[in-house]
């Protein structure tokens, strides 16, 4: 899922076989402040839970598995749109 470039090393199993091409674009705090570029890739889920907190999906440099959990939506991760 990730991309073979733009991550921080050890970028472990990037390979983008997936087609899905996620960038190490980090995220936002709710005051505003980048953090994590090179290190993470946040996308925000369809999916809320209240009408504050949704489901999110992360990408990291050091593993290989996509991780979800949920959060504030104040915070600001990446959108993937899918055309139909």
């Amino acid at each position: 899922m990730k991309t073979i470039t733009g991550w921080n090393p050890p970028n472990a199993g990037a390979t983008n076989s997936s087609g899905f091409t996620g960038l190490a674009s980090g995220y936002r705090y709710d005051n505003g402040s980048s953090v994590l570029v090179g290190n993470d890739a946040v996308f925000w889920s369809s999916t809320e839970l209240t009408a504050d907190v949704a489901w999110f999906c992360e990408l990291s440099y050091y593993n290989t598995k996509a991780f979800r959990s949920k959060f504030y939506k104040k915070s600001g991760y990446s959108v993937r749109l899918i055309k139909d």
